[in-house]
């Protein structure tokens, strides 16, 4: 959930990231503000040496930057995960 111009809203998209050398868990949930349009990005991560969760926003140009930084280590993402269930029928 994000907040932005007093306004709460929820991200567009989850990627789930490979862990690297120092953390795991890792998610990158993406969003823009309903209000002005800004880009927002939440990194989430745990670190493997003590279990610390770490919690990361970066607004507009800071998350176009993160986005590009990241993108090479998006393992899947919420859609994928949406369309490999519709292929399933029980």
């Amino acid at each position: 959930m994000f907040i932005h111009c007093n306004r709460k809203f929820k991200s567009l998209e989850i990627w789930f990231l490979y862990d690297n050398k120092d953390f795991s868990h890792r998610k990158l949930y993406l969003g823009t503000c309903p209000i002005c349009g800004a880009d927002i990005v939440a990194l989430i991560e745990t670190r493997k040496s003590d279990n610390k969760v770490f919690k990361d926003f970066y607004y507009k140009k800071k998350a176009v930057d993160i986005l590009q930084k990241v993108i090479s280590e998006v393992e899947y993402t919420n859609q994928d995960i949406r369309k490999f269930k519709r292929r399933i029928t029980f």
